[in-house]
């Protein structure tokens, strides 16, 4: 829809390149959207944390939006 509006302005005509990038801002824009839209309602409901461990830090994760604290720093 947008190469067809894109494709009627008579100064400019759209390269193979700029297409993709239009769509891939538009792909990340509705990813980041629902990502937040994902969270906002879990942190509504309540999250369902569990301990996540990387290596030197310990934080909580939700088991459903996948969103974290800070975490704390181990020392050993």
């Amino acid at each position: 829809m947008i190469d067809a509006y894109i494709s009627r302005i008579p100064w400019t005509r759209p390269s193979e390149g700029s297409l993709t990038a239009v769509w891939t801002r538009i792909a990340d824009d509705a990813f980041a959207a629902a990502t937040w839209v994902r969270q906002a309602c879990c942190g509504l409901g309540g999250h369902s944390m569990v301990k996540h461990f990387e290596p030197g830090r310990v934080s909580l994760q939700c088991l459903s939006c996948g969103g974290r604290t800070r975490g704390w720093t181990i020392h050993r």
